[in-house]
């Protein structure tokens, strides 16, 4: 069956060499085993933010590295982070704030390189069909699974699959989010103002063994 990727699938396997949880580990295997898989714009958008949000990140462990006084998130690019990312760069920082500046830029710069080149092989080599442009994302069924679902990204991208799902056999709609629970999608599908639409067949890791 056709796999339409989610994209903390696709994160989560680019991460994998640099932080190796068994979720990631999950994730790869998965894309490691299918074949067929489908994806949206709002994904890749969502992939490439993720980079560029690393890499501010990473700016703001640096800044903290060259003046210790410098305070998290008052850099003009750091308004694309959210108070999450801050949290996660502060514990970053704690982690590594041993290591020298020069190590530490060498680092990060070989990651983000590496993590770009994998984006976009993954995307020339792994991706079968991206459809459903941003423009194109239905704002009734946005507004629809909006009621069930609070991350307005997380139902783009469900909007999207549901789209791309009326012209094709049923396909997986696999993710790792939390937000995408079972009880959840069951009510979505049940919806009678969705019931003119075919919906894609969930699979959640994040809730698999």
């Amino acid at each position: 069956m056709r796999s339409f990727l989610d994209s903390c699938i696709i994160i989560n396997f680019l991460e994998f060499e640099f932080n190796e949880t068994p979720l990631k580990k999950k994730c790869l295997d998965y894309l490691s085993k299918e074949k067929d898989f489908l994806s949206c714009f709002w994904v890749l958008e969502e992939t490439k933010t993720f980079i560029r949000k690393r890499e501010v990140q990473f700016n703001e462990l640096l800044r903290k590295k060259e003046d210790p006084s410098y305070n998290f998130g008052t850099h003009k690019e750091s308004e694309l982070l959210s108070k999450n990312d801050l949290l996660f760069t502060k514990l970053l920082y704690d982690d590594l704030k041993e290591i020298e500046i020069s190590a530490l830029k060498d680092k990060f710069e070989q990651q983000i390189k590496t993590l770009k080149i994998k984006r976009d092989l993954f995307l020339k080599n792994q991706l079968n069909e991206i459809s459903i442009k941003i423009s194109e994302i239905n704002k009734t069924i946005l507004s629809i699974i909006y009621d069930f679902i609070e991350d307005y990204s997380d139902c783009k991208v469900l909007t999207s699959a549901i789209q791309m799902q009326q012209d094709k056999e049923i396909f997986t709609f696999v993710t790792a989010d939390k937000h995408f629970l079972e009880g959840t999608y069951d009510s979505i599908n049940e919806d009678m103002r969705l019931k003119e639409y075919k919906k894609p067949i969930l699979k959640n890791l994040l809730f698999e063994n």
